[in-house]
Order: structure tokens, then sequence, then C-alpha cells
């Protein structure tokens, strides 16, 4: 690959980023309009869908590929957006957050995708949600999500809001994590400098 090709692709790829930011834009100026035109259902869809467009800016190049988890992000938060009374799309919206946190427990290690995800994801759940009195019915769900055997599985818009709930705190508290690492590092390269 020359240096003209390169230039080329790092031009397409700016130009790409660009058009997911021109694309938020419009669609919160029209989610605005239509707020003002009284009718805050579609509104939210339109915004929703503008947040869309700003994590696809944030995917564009290598990015999506070596963070997959992102991906199925935005497809839960598009479906959530669609999701209405003459489209129900619960599971989907479920399926997709929940290959959002099998992604984001594989990229820090929690999970292996060799081995079943239900035990990382209850202990997950016990150690940020332990109180929680549905803890059986989602242990269930994730089973069947993860053998691919959804059929007659009743996913409520509830438990699939709440698979992104799981899906944000977790994470939250990665990152957490991660700054808190980083933090410690910081203070003993500052200890270190110190003695020396």
């Amino acid at each position: 690959m020359g240096a003209d090709e390169s230039a080329r692709i790092d031009d397409k790829t700016i130009a790409a980023m660009q058009a997911c930011i021109d694309h938020a834009r419009a669609l919160l100026e029209s989610a605005r309009a239509v707020q003002a035109a009284k009718h805050p259902d579609i509104a939210y869809h339109l915004a929703t869908l503008a947040l869309e467009e700003i994590g696809r800016r944030e995917l564009i190049g290598d990015e999506q590929e070596k963070h997959p988890a992102y991906g199925y992000y935005i497809g839960g938060l598009t479906f959530l957006s669609l999701n209405d009374i003459h489209w129900q799309c619960e599971s989907t919206v479920f399926g997709n957050f929940f290959e959002c946190l099998k992604g984001m427990m594989k990229d820090a290690g929690d999970w292996k995708p060799d081995d079943p995800v239900q035990q990382p994801f209850l202990r997950f759940l016990d150690d940020m949600f332990p109180d929680m009195d549905e803890r059986a019915n989602f242990a269930d769900l994730c089973q069947r999500f993860e053998a691919k055997n959804i059929e007659g599985a009743v996913v409520t818009l509830k438990k699939a809001t709440f698979m992104k709930l799981f899906c944000d705190a977790y994470f939250l508290r990665n990152a957490k994590r991660k700054r808190a690492s980083g933090m410690n590092t910081v203070l003993e390269d500052k200890s270190d400098e110190g003695q020396a």
C-alpha cells in the first residue's frame, strides 16, 4: 500500500466520521423541531438515533472489529428506540445488549468464549445487584440466549432495558477499575521518583 493510498483511506475515514457527526446534528435538529410540535415520543426516537450516530463515529475503521461489543450496544439502542406498540422487538433489544455484555466481559477477561457465560454473568449480578428479585429469571434468559434457544422466551421491555442497565453498570464498573489502577500506577511512579 503506497502513501497515496494510505492517505486516501485516512481521508475516507475522516469523511465517514464527519458524516456521522452531520447526521447526528440533523437528527438532533429534527428531534427539537418534533418536540416543539408536541410529539415527544417521536423526538425521543430521533434523539436516540442521533446518539447512535455518535457511537457509530467511534467505531469507524478498525475500532469496530476490535470492540464488537459496542456495535451490539448501538444495535440495542437502535431497536430500543424503534420499539413501540406496532413493532415490539424486546427480544432483539435484549439479545443485542446480551451480546454487548458478553463482549465487554470477554474484553475485560471476565469470560472466555469457550466457557458458558452464565456463571460470570451471575457473579456480576450478585456483585452489582445483590438483592435482585429476578436473578433466576435473568439466569434462565441468559442461558436461553446463549444457546440461541429463545423460542417461547418471554422478554418484556422491562427485561430488555434491565439488560441495557447491566451493560451500563458493567462498563462503568470497569472504567472505575481502570481509572483506579491507572491512579495507582501514577502514584507508584511518583513514589519511585521521590526515592531516586
